[in-house]
C-alpha cells in the first residue's frame, strides 16, 4: 500500500489512545506519531513511548530547530507532534 498520512483528532478522553491501539493492533504496519509535550508524565506514561517529554527549554530549542510539525499551546503545556516521527515512515 502507498504511503499516506491519517490525523486522528479529538478532545481530551475521547477514546484517541483506545481507537489508535485497535487501529495498530488490526493494521500492524501503521506508525504512530510521538507528539513532544512540556507537562510532567502521568502514572504508567513512557518518555519515547506515550510522548517525547521536555522541559520548556528543550521544546523551544525544538521550535528553533524546526524539529516540530505543529506548535499549540494547551492550556499550560506545549504540545506539538514531533516531525522525524511523521517523515520516518515516508522515507523507507
Amino acid at each position: 500500500m502507498k504511503n499516506r498520512l491519517f490525523v486522528m483528532s479529538a478532545a481530551s478522553g475521547a477514546g484517541k489512545t483506545t481507537l489508535k491501539d485497535k487501529v495498530i493492533q488490526k493494521f500492524p504496519d501503521i506508525r504512530y506519531s510521538i507528539s513532544a509535550t512540556t507537562r510532567a508524565p502521568r502514572a504508567g506514561e513512557v518518555d519515547g513511548v506515550h510522548y517525547f517529554f521536555k522541559t520548556k527549554e528543550e521544546f523551544l530549542k525544538m521550535i528553533e530547530d524546526d524539529a516540530l510539525v505543529d506548535v499549540r499551546s494547551r492550556l499550560t503545556f506545549l504540545l506539538p507532534a514531533v516531525l522525524t516521527t511523521i517523515q520516518e515512515p515516508f522515507l523507507r
